[in-house]
């Protein structure tokens, strides 16, 4: 029985490789070659991934899992050396782990003669990731332009319920892949391809024969044991894809985690029946996902625990009577008392009393410790599970869709969000790993629903610019920025607790060409007021002079000067996290000898669905120029259907902001 899941294809030409080679079956061929035909720009090229995973049975374990990988991947040149590294995840815990077995080796042409040179065991590095996951990470050795480079890795899992995503896009273009899954009878599994590349995924029925062993003792007190062999016959589902010259996943400015994304297909279990036995159903919602997590001795047994700060809390929060400032005072003291270890997760490692007392914790040990604090003192506080940018958007109902939680407060007029594990964030401003979609909020009563996690306020910047322009079209003058929101957040991680030679480095790669002589930071830790920064800086060859004239674009380097947003077409969404309004003002004093022949017209538009606006206003007196730009995006996230019209409303701007003012000597 045959049957077409997905009826997209998605059809390309293809040369070269339609078939899987041996593991170190290199030819001469393939490292001659210097660039990819079908993709020319190309730092390096898929030539070639397998994937075979099935299931085994062992008569003493159980079921295993065992997933089978095999790519080969072809270096151009420097900037493809990245790919030549790989990470391989694997559940790792004190009962029970995956095993991961690797090959690889790395390809090069020698006078005219293959040399291979092997990964070694002490070039894998293992790394624990949290309570359950740990990697296997290694960088292929003797890189060079042209190379190539191999791996094989099989996965041996007890986690049979669990089989992980096919991935079939890369941010380079693989130019084979072949892939098959084969699961028996007794699993029923929902398959789900992504929406941005989708592809044909073929199924299939065959029988099998299962052939295994087991020991049992002799009788109940005896320590004699006798193996046996059985035979079982079943049938398995086969899915299968094959497909050739898969382009690379665009890499497009303003793009959330772009694994988001990807091709893949993914596996959700729906239910488990084992002969003579009741089927057992998997498939669930995310209520239900939420309760269990809610019920997980990491997770609400910690939001009952209050003894261990108590005290301190009723001290922090004496005279304290206003309800914002109660909110503050304890989210402060959160901030103040732990300090984040770096660890995301939704449960507790090592719980909240110890975090506490050692003023270091996880994400979960230090926002579940924010709710309980917030209950205590008389709020409406829950968890909010949140997927991280890092972690993507969960397709599914799953507990491994949230990898981190936040803490929440229900107010009759507003949802306040809050994430202790910021130093520089404050209320309803939350660190932009988080502004990933929605969040689940869990209430104390059972229920839970999806917040946005968006923020409604702009994130600003306003910068306030003086500029003495000279007779040969250099400049200096002050520049007074500051920021506020997402914004703030964003620039003291960049600018804070820099020494000044550090302040200065960073300033000047950022705003290049200037130099600068003198920067300052203001507010670094005092949230309520917006961050700044000021410096004195200078500039040569700012203003173009030909003959008695001079033409300069009034923003200088604050210019930008071409529209980011190339692309005819977008597949993928804008994200900027949050909306956004830059507010510049720029007062030029000319030179003496010059005056103003033209300047640009002042001018303001918006886009046809009114989601950004765009004003320029200009004005002269004497020897000044006062210039004011201001650029306001009205939501977070542009969807491919607004594509154009936003592209064409960035040109537009880029287009007006490089007008020249041209001055004239008297």
């Amino acid at each position: 029985m045959k049957k077409t899941i997905l009826l997209l294809v998605f059809i390309i030409s293809t040369q070269g490789y339609t078939q899987i080679k041996k593991f170190g079956k290199v030819s001469v061929a393939e490292l001659k070659s210097t660039e990819c035909t079908n993709f020319k720009d190309a730092n390096a090229a898929v030539l070639f991934k397998h994937q075979k995973t099935h299931y085994e049975y062992d008569g003493e374990r159980g079921w295993l899992l065992i997933t089978k990988i095999h790519e080969r991947i072809k270096i151009y040149n420097k900037e493809g050396y990245e790919f030549a590294s790989k990470k391989i995840n694997f559940y790792n815990t004190s009962k029970s782990s995956e095993t991961v077995m690797i090959k690889a080796n790395t390809y090069n042409l020698v006078n005219n003669k293959i040399e291979k040179t092997k990964l070694k065991n002490k070039e894998i590095f293992i790394s624990k990731n949290n309570k359950f996951w740990s990697s296997k990470k290694f960088t292929m050795p003797n890189l060079k332009d042209n190379c190539i480079v191999e791996w094989e890795y099989k996965i041996i899992s007890p986690y049979h319920t669990t089989i992980n995503d096919v991935i079939f896009q890369y941010t380079i273009p693989i130019l084979y892949i072949e892939s098959t899954i084969k699961i028996p009878e007794y699993y029923l599994f929902n398959v789900n391809v992504s929406k941005y590349y989708p592809i044909t995924v073929s199924e299939k029925e065959e029988s099998r024969t299962l052939n295994f062993s087991f020991r049992t003792k002799e009788t109940s007190n005896s320590i004699k044991t006798t193996r046996y062999t059985k035979k079982v016959e079943l049938y398995q589902k086969i899915y299968a894809i094959k497909e050739t010259n898969i382009p690379p996943i665009s890499n497009e400015p303003y793009i959330n985690n772009i694994n988001n994304y990807i091709g893949k297909i993914s596996f959700e279990l729906n239910m488990v029946k084992f002969p003579n036995s009741i089927p057992k159903f998997f498939t669930t919602n995310w209520n239900d996902v939420t309760k269990t997590i809610y019920n997980l001795s990491e997770f609400g047994d910690e939001l009952n625990k209050k003894s261990y700060y108590k005290k301190e809390l009723d001290e922090k929060l004496t005279n304290v009577l206003k309800q914002d400032e109660r909110i503050k005072t304890i989210f402060n003291f959160v901030k103040e008392k732990v300090k984040w270890n770096g660890y995301m997760d939704y449960y507790t490692h090592n719980g909240v009393k110890k975090a506490y007392k050692n003023g270091s914790g996880n994400v979960a040990e230090i926002n579940l410790m924010l709710v309980s604090m917030l209950r205590e003192a008389g709020f409406d506080a829950n968890p909010i599970l949140v997927s991280t940018r890092s972690h993507g958007v969960p397709f599914f109902a799953t507990r491994d869709g949230f990898n981190y939680v936040i803490a929440g407060i229900e107010l009759p007029e507003k949802l306040i969000l809050l994430d202790a594990t910021e130093k520089y964030s404050s209320i309803n401003n939350l660190p932009k790993r988080v502004l990933n979609w929605q969040g689940r909020i869990i209430r104390k009563s059972g229920s839970s629903t999806f917040i946005d996690l968006f923020p409604k306020v702009y994130s600003f910047e306003k910068n306030t610019t003086s500029v003495i322009l000279d007779e040969l079209g250099n400049i200096k003058g002050n520049a007074r920025i500051s920021y506020k929101n997402l914004n703030a957040i964003n620039y003291r991680n960049s600018y804070s607790n820099l020494n000044n030679s550090e302040l200065i480095s960073r300033l000047e790669n950022y705003y290049s060409p200037i130099e600068i002589e003198k920067a300052i930071v203001r507010n670094e830790n005092n949230l309520d007021k917006p961050f700044l920064i000021s410096f004195k800086f200078s500039a040569e060859n700012q203003g173009e002079v030909i003959n008695n004239k001079m033409y300069f674009s009034p923003l200088f380097f604050l210019n930008e000067s071409e529209n980011i947003f190339k692309a005819d077409k977008r597949k993928l969404p804008i994200d900027f996290a949050s909306p956004w309004l830059d507010n510049y003002t720029i007062i030029i004093t000319i030179p003496n000898g010059y005056k103003i022949e033209s300047i640009p017209e002042s001018s303001s538009f918006e886009t046809k669905n009114k989601i950004a606006n765009f004003k320029y206003s200009i004005t002269s007196n004497d020897n000044k120029i006062s210039v004011k730009v201001t650029t306001k995006v009205h939501i977070p996230i542009i969807p491919t259907n607004m594509y154009e019209e936003f592209r064409n409303f960035y040109s537009k701007r880029v287009k007006k902001i490089n007008e020249k003012i041209v001055l004239i000597k008297d």
